[in-house]
C-alpha cells in the first residue's frame, strides 16, 4: 500500500513514508527518514538538552513538539537498553530493513499503549507482499568533504514464495551495513551581557567569551532481518527475526575561553551593530590567574579538552503471529514475542587550562572568526604554560528483556453504523537493568577555587590552613617530570 492509502483507510489520524515510494529509504537511519513525516522534527544534538553538540545525523525526534514517544516493531513493542528504554533508539536502526515508517499520532486502543506524543511503527517487508521471487542488491557511498572520509553501505533483499501440499510458503532474507563519518566543526558564543562602560552614554551587548570544538565521528549500523510465511485457507502464520546493531566512535577536540568577570572584560577594536550587540572585537582581561596560577601577563581563562567516547547497541526481536479466519464473521489471532537489548557506552574526557593574553571574535561573515594574534599563539604553543586541570570519565551498560503474548478476537456486524467488535488481551513480562555512575563523574585536578593557593607558584597550603581545602573536593599538583 502506498502512504496515501495508509492514510486514507486507517481509522486513528496517521502519517507515514514507505520505501516504495521515497527511493528505497536512502536515508542512513530511522531518525533521518521520519523528519519527511508531516509534524515530526528531528532533535539536531547529540543528546536532548545539550545544544553544544551538534548530530549530523540527529538523536531523537519530536511529534508536533512532545517527546515521549513509543515504538513498535509491525506493531509489536520494540525498544533499546538504557535510559528511558521507553522506545528504540531510532539512530540506531538501519533504514534499509524498513519497508514503512507510520507515525500513529492519536493510538487506537488496540495499539500498544504508553506513546505520550504518539507511536511510531517500523514495519519490515514480508514474502506475501510481493507477486512472486524479488532480489535487490544496493551500493551505495558518500564522501564527506570536511571529513575527507568515505561513507559505504550495502544491502540485499531476497525474497521468494511457492505452493505446494502443505499451503503457500514464503521466505525472506534482508540484510544491511552502513558506514557514516561526519566532521562538524561549531563556533560558540556564550550569553551576552549589558555593558555600560565601554561605551560613553551608551548600553551595549557584549557575549562574556566564546568557543569552538570539532567533532569526528564513526558510526557503524548493521542488520539482519528474515521472515517465514505460510498460509493455507482461513489460516495463515507468520515467524520473523530481527537483528540491529549499532556501534559509534566518537572524537572530540574543544578549547573555551571565559573571564571570572563578564564586566570586566575589555574590547579592542569594537564594531558593534544599530541594536549595540557586539560584531567583532579583541578581548583582553586586565588580571592575571587566581592564586598560584597567576601569569604575569594576565588574561582569558583557556580551557583545552580532548574527548572520547563509544556506544555500542543491540536490539533482537523474535516473533511468531497466527491467523484464524474461522468463519465470515469470527477472526482470532494469537502472537509471541521475545525481545533482548543491550547497550555499552565508555566516555572520556579529559581538560588543560592556561590563560591567554587576548582573543579575537568576528561575526559579521557568513562563518564565524575565532582566532589570536602572535603574542597568542606563540603563548598557547609552549607546554609549559599549560597545567591539568580536570577530566571526566563515565562508564555505563545496561540490559533489557521482554516476553509478550497477546491475543485477539474479532466478530463482524453487517451494520451501517457498527462494523465489527474487536476484543483481545495482552500479558507482557519485562525487566531491565542500567548501571551507571551517580552523581556527576567530574573532577577538578587543579581549578582554583578548589583550593585557597598561596602567592608562590606550587607551593599549597596546610590541610590546616583556614578556607584552604573546599569541601569535599579534589585537588592534584603535578610537577614538570623535566
Amino acid at each position: 500500500q502506498s502512504a496515501q492509502t495508509i492514510k486514507r483507510n486507517s481509522e486513528d489520524i496517521v502519517d507515514g513514508v514507505v520505501a516504495e515510494e521515497a527511493g528505497k529509504l536512502p536515508d542512513k537511519s530511522i531518525t533521518e527518514v521520519l523528519q519527511r513525516v508531516v509534524g515530526v522534527t528531528m532533535d539536531r544534538n547529540r543528546s536532548r538538552g545539550d545544544p553544544e553538540h551538534f548530530s549530523v545525523e540527529g538523536s531523537g525526534i519530536q511529534v508536533r513538539g512532545l517527546s515521549w514517544g513509543s515504538s513498535t516493531l509491525n506493531g509489536r513493542e520494540s525498544f533499546s537498553a538504557g535510559w528511558p528504554g521507553r522506545e528504540l533508539s531510532w539512530g540506531d536502526v538501519p533504514s534499509e530493513l524498513m519497508a514503512a515508517v507510520i507515525v500513529h499520532k492519536n493510538p487506537p486502543a488496540e495499539l500498544v499503549e504508553g506513546g505520550i506524543s504518539a507511536q511510531v511503527d517500523l514495519r519490515t517487508a514480508l514474502p506475501f507482499d510481493y507477486k512472486g521471487s524479488k532480489s535487490v542488491i544496493t551500493l551505495s557511498d558518500n564522501y564527506s568533504a570536511l571529513g575527507r572520509k568515505h561513507s559505504p553501505a550495502v544491502s540485499g533483499l531476497y525474497s521468494t514464495r511457492w505452493s505446494n501440499d502443505g499451503g503457500e510458503w514464503g521466505v525472506l532474507l534482508d540484510l544491511s551495513l552502513n558506514r557514516n563519518n561526519t566532521h562538524n566543526d561549531t563556533i560558540q558564543q556564550d550569553a551576552f551581557f549589558p555593558r555600560t562602560d565601554l561605551v560613553a552614554g551608551q548600553t551595549v551587548w557584549v557575549p562574556k567569551s566564546a568557543s569552538w570544538r570539532t567533532n569526528i565521528s564513526q558510526t557503524d549500523r548493521a542488520g539482519v532481518y528474515a521472515a517465514l510465511q505460510w498460509k493455507k485457507n482461513d489460516k495463515q502464520s507468520a515467524l520473523t527475526i530481527f537483528d540491529s546493531v549499532y556501534r559509534d566512535i566518537n572524537l572530540e577536540h574543544a578549547l573555551f575561553t571565559g573571564v571570572e568577570n563578564s564586566y570586566k572584560s575589555q574590547i579592542g577594536n569594537p564594531v558593534y551593530d544599530s541594536h549595540g550587540v557586539l560584531q567583532a572585537g579583541t578581548y583582553t582581561y586586565p588580571f592575571g590567574g587566581l592564586g598560584a596560577n597567576n601569569f604575569v601577563a594576565g588574561g582569558l581563562g583557556f580551557n583545552v579538552d580532548t574527548g572520547y567516547s563509544t556506544n555500542h547497541s543491540q536490539t533482537r526481536d523474535i516473533s511468531w503471529n497466527f491467523k484464524w479466519d474461522v468463519d465470515d464473521r469470527w477472526a482470532f489471532q494469537n502472537d509471541l514475542q521475545w525481545v533482548h537489548a543491550t547497550d555499552r557506552n565508555q566516555n572520556s574526557v579529559v581538560a588543560l587550562q592556561t590563560y591567554v593574553p587576548s582573543m579575537s571574535l568576528d561575526t559579521r561573515g557568513s562563518v564565524p572568526q575565532l582566532s589570536f594574534d602572535k603574542t597568542a599563539v606563540d603563548f598557547l604553543a609552549d607546554p609549559k604554560n599549560y597545567y591539568l586541570n580536570t577530566a571526566m570519565p563515565s562508564i555505563g551498560k545496561a540490559t533489557a528483556d521482554l516476553a509478550a503474548w497477546r491475543a485477539d478476537a474479532e466478530y463482524k456486524i453487517d451494520g451501517r453504523f457498527l462494523r465489527n467488535v474487536r476484543f483481545g488481551m495482552r500479558v507482557t513480562n519485562r525487566s531491565s537493568t542500567n548501571v551507571s555512575g551517580s552523581g556527576s563523574s567530574w573532577y577538578s585536578f587543579a581549578q582554583p577555587w578548589g583550593v585557597k593557593q598561596t602567592s608562590v607558584p606550587g607551593q599549597l597550603p596546610g590541610v590546616n590552613d583556614p578556607l584552604s581545602w573546599q569541601s569535599r573536593g579534589t585537588f592534584g599538583y603535578f610537577s614538570d617530570p623535566r
